[in-house]
């Protein structure tokens, strides 16, 4: 379940660091404030850099051959005291949920029978995984913080790391991502450039 675990954080990750934004040139943090949306389309996501093992890189895969077609609306705000809040929307969130949980159960239920684990602990297992993939677990908002500075912009949890940035370019109307510095699972440069809209 820990491996199962893991793809659900790199796929969430994804939809995380493609919808992070800054600028560069004039565009200063006073203008990064506020509410960006966007929307994601899967068929363009890269996966080859996702993933630890070669299970893991297999399962990520199918769950986004799973997701062919589907296009995600988010929402990205960042708050002037330099926290973001990253939102699904509830039609695409129930839209994730529905086209996962098929393939996820498969998944699940083959790599634990694989270990030996049969019965009510395997459809425990099963349930507990199939439980990350709620709808409206998936449009919860998830926090997170930010640092801006020279035109790029660093997204973390706790601790920033200046080596790992995004490189953008904005407008008071319009962000667009051109370039990720650092090593990441989460992103490739196939995904760019990637435009957000200010929505407020």
């Amino acid at each position: 379940m820990k491996k199962t675990l893991t793809a659900v954080s790199l796929l969430m990750a994804v939809v995380l660091v493609a919808m992070s934004c800054v600028a560069c040139g004039g565009f200063g943090k006073k203008d990064l404030v506020g509410k960006w949306t966007a929307s994601i389309d899967f068929d363009k996501l890269p996966t080859s850099s996702m993933g630890s093992s070669e299970e893991e890189k297999e399962m990520i895969a199918e769950m986004m051959e799973s997701l062919k077609g589907v296009s995600v609306k988010l929402t990205i705000t960042f708050k002037d005291d330099d926290t973001t809040e990253l939102q699904i929307d509830k039609a695409s969130a129930e839209l994730l949920a529905e086209k996962m949980k098929g393939v996820m159960e498969q998944t699940m239920r083959s790599m634990l029978e694989a270990q030996g684990i049969t019965g009510d602990m395997l459809e425990s297992a099963v349930q507990a995984s199939l439980a990350e993939f709620d709808a409206s677990a998936l449009s919860e908002p998830k926090k997170g913080k930010y640092d801006f500075a020279d035109g790029k912009l660093y997204l973390f949890e706790e601790t920033k790391d200046e080596k790992q940035y995004l490189e953008i370019e904005g407008s008071s109307s319009e962000i667009k991502v051109t370039k990720v510095v650092g090593e990441s699972d989460y992103v490739n440069d196939a995904m760019l450039p990637f435009v957000l809209t200010k929505a407020d």
